[in-house]
């Protein structure tokens, strides 16, 4: 039996690693007030603990590792065989302008949270700027490509602090190259008006999500995920706005500008956009004020 279940993963392995030769992705992704509700702009309250993540990311950041395999595999093989398989394809890089003081907590965060497994990278001291340590960092993780090969690179931030500046900053150093990059910045605080908590508009291409599905309809436009891991990660959204929508979209968030400016990507499949109608009318109503339940 345990041959035979050697077997079976070996194989397994094999056609994951074939699949996934066509695919050259690297995710490149920060964690406070991206992935995690730290609240950054208020002394980073949320910082300490390791279960604060926003809803459905984790999830989606694993279809995305895992999209060559099976529906019904891909959450458990994603967490423990993907790793060694599919990673020479699919890169996940976690950098972090928290200080190395801290830095247990945010790979404990991810661990906990069920994140992908990926290279994790802190800020070494205090000395250095969180600007100039991301860049120096994203620049060695690129630098380190295959320059002759087309990949496609995501750069997943928010717009508390530096991500903006930083990202913008990385693609024109690697315009000559043939990397094609996607920046993603999540909108959690409000640009302008008399809010304290002002956060930087988003610049050129980049592309604003507010959560998870937001997040997961562009993925699904560019086919890095199917129908199914989009309507997934709607019904955990949507389930947890119902519970505890804290987790979605805390009281800090200010979120009426992403509504007014949101362009939703293009998709073959229209049906999507009826499934997800709900969706946008709970956001719409939480962002404007009418609901917080």
């Amino acid at each position: 039996m345990t041959k035979l279940l050697g077997v079976v993963l070996f194989l397994i392995v094999t056609t994951i690693t074939l699949q996934a030769e066509d695919k050259k992705i690297i995710l490149i992704s920060d964690v406070d007030d991206t992935i995690k509700r730290t609240h950054v702009l208020n002394h980073f309250t949320g910082g300490p603990f390791i279960n604060n993540d926003f809803v459905g990311l984790n999830v989606l950041y694993k279809m995305l590792v895992c999209n060559n395999i099976s529906k019904d595999q891909r959450l458990s093989i994603c967490h423990d065989i993907i790793y060694k398989t599919t990673f020479q394809n699919i890169k996940v890089y976690y950098v972090s302008g928290a200080p190395s003081v801290v830095k247990y907590a945010g790979s404990l965060f991810v661990e906990n949270t069920q994140f992908p497994k990926g290279e994790f990278y802190h800020r070494p001291n205090l000395k250095i700027s969180t600007r100039d340590f991301k860049i120096t960092q994203i620049e060695h993780i690129l630098n380190q490509l295959d320059p002759k090969k087309k990949i496609e690179v995501l750069l997943i931030g928010d717009n508390g602090e530096k991500d903006i500046e930083v990202y913008d900053e990385i693609v024109k150093k690697f315009s000559h190259t043939k990397i094609k990059f996607h920046v993603y910045i999540h909108m959690v605080y409000a640009t302008e008006g008399d809010d304290k908590e002002i956060g930087l508009k988003k610049v050129g291409n980049q592309i604003p999500y507010l959560t998870a599905v937001d997040l997961a309809l562009d993925f699904y436009s560019k086919g890095w995920v199917s129908k199914q891991d989009v309507i997934m990660v709607n019904n955990l959204v949507m389930n947890m706005l119902y519970d505890d929508y804290q987790k979605v979209l805390p009281a800090w968030v200010k979120c009426q500008e992403f509504i007014d400016d949101y362009k939703m990507p293009l998709v073959q499949d229209k049906s999507l956009i009826s499934d997800l109608e709900v969706y946008f009318k709970e956001i719409e109503d939480v962002c404007s004020g009418v609901s917080r339940w």
